[in-house]
């Protein structure tokens, strides 16, 4: 039987989205109040998932409403029979009645995303928090990012100080070598607005002035002079301390006056400090022949040297860390700024950023009372279930608290005791860039914190359903593994206890592991992977894989473009977001070049496109003549229909 609180740690493939549905359908048939399903409100990340256990719910229950599931029960069927004590009747008459309530009150029927869910409140509470009733929420933020980006540079001549920031930000980085653009900079640390885990950051530079920050940046110049003098003593001190010996030195390989050289000229790397620092630890810092002369002496002299080598460290961090700082706080003054034009393109287009949503809970409606705040949404929910749990945020927990603490801790007469149902799995948080918390998932499965006064039931699904067992097995053994690498207490119990689990009876399986070689350079490294790729599908063809079974997963939409366009010339069709959109297709950039240039015949770049197309066709045995006798001669006016024809085959 199900307590009043119940967290499930559920790992991938253990029946998550079962156990979900089981509770949804026991509370919903178990109620003597037929509108019960108006107090469940079950809660999900995605779209796809809140729509998949709308649909297992509804047709779960079709399936109990039928008088066949008598002879032929579900599995649901059975368990869902074995935890309300009732008969295959009642289940059959309860179910075809609450189907039928259910699905002439389906927008009561409330399972779904937790920013939907947070919409609603925002909208309930308009008036309250200062809104146009018909504001626009706007879940790509990019745009309201870039324009207030671009706002500070439309504004520039009007603010001196401003602009000195922006020019001085600007030289700094030709200073170090890279691009003098300094927006896409801004537009970068603009995402902090955003990020639910940096709230507290911006909210302390919007309290700052500007003249605050100016007199932290003049603090910071004159402390990096001041280091910059001492490391440049302390590097002819390291000279002369060299030089003075009157000892023959032979260093191995000459490591330690490279070294100290790149320091000189700014050029050495921080992989070369750490193999310094190995060299003196392991007493080799000297080759050995030399260090046989004269034992006593060099080692006086080599200790003598790390000490200095230390401080050489120590300086070299210090300058590292107030240059980092130094380089974003031109960002950090404009943030300010970023954030403020931000606010003022939203209020002008009546619109409101999604990601804003958790914040405005927690300052604004929060702390209301739970009645209103019930009064306010027009239901009173009685049942929580939260899915994924570990993708929640600190605020949207935070946010939930007040109302699941009403439903658990308050009893009324005539009312059933509420309950929370977690379901999650803290391996598989996927949503840390957006604030998602796992630890806070962590605490309530090891016991270290409950917000709520009922005793809380902890169960972990122990069975895999879905994978084959050599896959089950291999999860297993690496969880294992990586536990032991963790040096805190919790995540070791995550994932040493957490993690097993049971086989099934899907026989067979199999997992490589390949690793590419790391000394390669990135082109090389790319032309391994993508022959690697190649091989590993010709594989699974010659084992009698379908195409169609057959995924690869990748970093990111640069690599996925990559390894289609690799696959596509071996003749293997790929299906990707990247190849399924318009813009990628050459077909169609030739049709697009073709009518630019009708339009604009000195349009080069179409015409560049064109003519390269038209390689393809003609096969020029010299293609710079080829290039150079068409570029400027090429009329898209005089292009014979019939080949205009070819350009959209």
């Amino acid at each position: 039987m199900y307590s009043s609180f119940d967290i499930i740690n559920a790992s991938a493939g253990s029946g998550k989205t079962f156990a979900l549905t089981k509770r949804i359908l026991i509370k919903i048939l178990k109620s003597k109040d037929e509108n019960y399903f108006k107090r469940i409100l079950a809660l999900t990340f995605t779209n796809r998932a809140a729509a998949e256990m709308k649909s297992r719910v509804l047709n779960n229950l079709k399936d109990f409403s039928e008088i066949q599931i008598k002879d032929s029960p579900t599995e649901m069927f059975e368990q869902v029979k074995k935890v309300l004590a009732f008969s295959s009747e009642q289940i059959i008459i309860l179910a075809k009645e609450r189907l039928n309530l259910l699905l002439h009150n389906y927008s009561f029927f409330q399972i779904e995303t937790l920013d939907s869910f947070n919409h609603h409140i925002v909208r309930s509470f308009y008036k309250e928090l200062n809104l146009d009733p018909d504001f626009r929420v706007v879940i790509d933020s990019e745009e309201i990012l870039d324009q207030s980006v671009s706002r500070i540079f439309e504004n520039i001549e009007n603010d001196v100080e401003i602009s000195n920031l922006v020019k001085n930000f600007s030289i700094k980085k030709i200073s170090e070598g890279k691009s003098w653009d300094v927006e896409f900079d801004l537009k970068e640390f603009a995402q902090s607005v955003l990020k639910e885990n940096e709230i507290s950051d911006v909210e302390q530079i919007e309290k700052s002035s500007l003249k605050e920050f100016k007199l932290l940046k003049d603090k910071i110049e004159v402390k990096l002079n001041s280091l910059n003098s001492e490391l440049k003593a302390l590097l002819i001190n390291i000279e002369k301390n060299i030089s003075n010996q009157d000892l023959e030195i032979a260093f191995s390989r000459n490591s330690f006056p490279k070294f100290i050289k790149s320091v000189q000229n700014n050029s050495f790397k921080w992989s070369s400090m750490k193999s310094i620092s190995t060299l003196f630890e392991k007493n080799t810092l000297i080759n050995k022949s030399c260090l046989k002369k004269n034992p006593d002496k060099l080692n006086i002299f080599v200790a003598n040297l790390f000490e200095l080598f230390l401080e050489l460290k120590e300086r070299l961090i210090k300058i590292k860390v107030l240059n980092s700082f130094l380089y974003s706080l031109t960002p950090s003054i404009l943030l300010k700024i970023i954030k403020s034009n931000s606010e003022d393109i939203q209020k002008e287009n009546n619109e409101l950023l999604l990601s804003k949503f958790n914040k405005l809970i927690y300052k604004e409606i929060a702390n209301q009372p739970t009645p209103y705040l019930y009064e306010k949404l027009g239901v009173k929910f009685n049942e929580y279930l939260i899915d994924e749990f570990q993708d929640t945020s600190y605020l949207q927990w935070k946010n939930l608290i007040p109302l699941i603490s009403h439903a658990l801790e308050s009893n009324h007469e005539n009312e059933e005791s509420g309950s929370l149902f977690l379901v999650g799995d803290p391996k598989q948080s996927v949503y840390r860039w957006r604030g998602a918390d796992p630890k806070i998932f962590v605490s309530l499965l090891l016991n270290e914190k409950n917000p709520f006064s009922v005793q809380k039931n902890t169960k972990t699904l122990p069975k895999n359903y879905r994978s084959r067992n050599e896959i089950i097995k291999f999860n297993n053994t690496l969880f294992k593994y990586v536990a032991e690498l963790f040096e805190s207490k919790s995540h070791k119990e995550i994932f040493s206890k957490g993690a097993f689990q049971e086989q099934n009876n899907f026989l067979g399986g199999h997992v490589s592991i390949n690793f590419i070689n790391k000394d390669l350079k990135r082109d090389e490294q790319l032309e391994a992977v993508l022959k690697e790729t190649l091989y590993q599908i010709e594989n699974c063809r010659d084992r009698g894989f379908d195409d169609s079974e057959i995924a690869i997963l990748v970093r990111d939409n640069k690599q996925s473009s990559q390894i289609s366009s690799w696959l596509t010339e071996n003749n293997i069709s790929a299906l990707s977001e990247d190849s399924l959109s318009i813009n990628n297709s050459d077909k169609i950039k030739q049709l697009i070049s073709l009518i630019k240039l009708k339009v604009n015949s000195k349009n080069q770049e179409a015409r560049t496109i064109l003519i390269r197309f038209l390689t393809t066709c003609n096969k020029p045995t010299d293609q710079f003549l080829f290039y150079k006798n068409n570029l400027n001669k090429f009329n898209p006016q005089r292009l014979p229909y019939g080949r205009t024809q070819s350009f959209l085959h």
